[in-house]
């Protein structure tokens, strides 16, 4: 699992971190506690607590599951490839086919990114805590996803 911290500083844009299909998707409604270093270490199972928008992508023979975390003054995130338009909290199916740094969607303000992937779809993690990924950056490298997989 890797999270990614957006501050109020970063881009609030983010990109679909590989090729592959959208499968399914949900706005799970929530809290907007702050997700700073700070509430992290302090605010118990923060990531779950707070909205999110949960994406489980197909790539490879493999699901990942992309999670967009809303946090105080968050309040909306918004995504290019769906409306968000339906009932909070159930699994809406996708079957939508994206490519790797298409924007995927955006904050209202900085927040957390969380990507969920089994172990089979990494080859190795070249993003480590405390260096800036930027757009384009991978955060790992992979042999297994293949393009709109």
């Amino acid at each position: 699992m890797s999270t990614g911290y957006l501050s109020p500083s970063n881009s609030h844009r983010f990109p679909f971190p590989f090729s592959g299909t959208v499968a399914r998707y949900r706005l799970q409604p929530g809290r907007l506690f702050p997700v700073n270093l700070f509430s992290a270490n302090r605010v118990d199972r923060l990531y779950v607590r707070n909205e999110r928008l949960i994406v489980e992508i197909e790539a490879g023979g493999n699901s990942a599951y992309f999670v967009a975390v809303g946090a105080t003054f968050v309040g909306g995130i918004r995504v290019e490839f769906v409306s968000l338009a339906r009932p909070a909290g159930e699994w809406i199916e996708g079957r939508h086919p994206v490519s790797q740094l298409d924007e995927m969607g955006r904050f209202e303000m900085g927040s957390t990114i969380v990507l969920a992937l089994p172990a089979a779809m990494i080859e190795s993690v070249v993003a480590f805590k405390g260096k800036p990924v930027r757009l384009g950056d991978p955060s790992f490298k992979s042999d297994h996803i293949q393009p709109n997989g």
